[in-house]
Formats: C-alpha cells, structure tokens, sequence
C-alpha cells in the first residue's frame, strides 16, 4: 500500500493494536487512533505522532481501511453497531 493514497485507521490501542499502529506509522501512514479508554489512545498517539478520533464512527469516515484490534465480540459487536460505531460512520 502506498501510504501517499491509503488512509488507515486504528481501532483498539492495546498491546497488538498498538504495535500495529506503531508499524503504520514508521511506514509513513498518515494514522489515526481510538479506543475505548481515551488515555491508552491518547498515550499512543502522543507517542507517535498521531491523532486521536472522536469515536469509531469519525474513525470510518476518515478511513479507507480500519485495522480493529479488539478484546472480545462483545467489544467488536459494540465498537461497530452501537451508536456512533463504525458502521454508522462507514461512506
């Protein structure tokens, strides 16, 4: 992927979601992260150069791709069907 092109966004900041984000990041992607503890995303992203999204719907409208890196089905059920989730944000 041509980081010049592809917008990616992160969707879970924990330990995989986080090393993810890292990697994007070092290969010039222009990143945004959330999660649902603001302090872990803003932690990242401070470390990385990076902005922190609103919700997950602003993470879909922003994004050609959504890397989601989640605990469990019921955090991914909530992250992208609830209000404000992604589906609700995806164009």
């Amino acid at each position: 992927m041509d980081p010049n092109i592809v917008t990616v966004r992160i969707v879970g900041t924990g330990r995989m979601g986080g090393a993810m984000a890292t990697t994007l990041q070092e290969s010039g992607f222009d990143l945004v992260v959330w999660n649902r503890t603001t302090s872990k995303a803003e932690e990242l992203a401070a470390g990385l150069g990076a902005r922190v999204a609103t919700g997950p719907d602003e993470v879909a409208r922003l994004a050609d791709l959504v890397v989601c890196s989640l605990s469990d089905d019921a955090a991914l059920r909530s992250v992208y069907g609830d209000a404000g989730g992604i589906v609700g944000g995806s164009r």
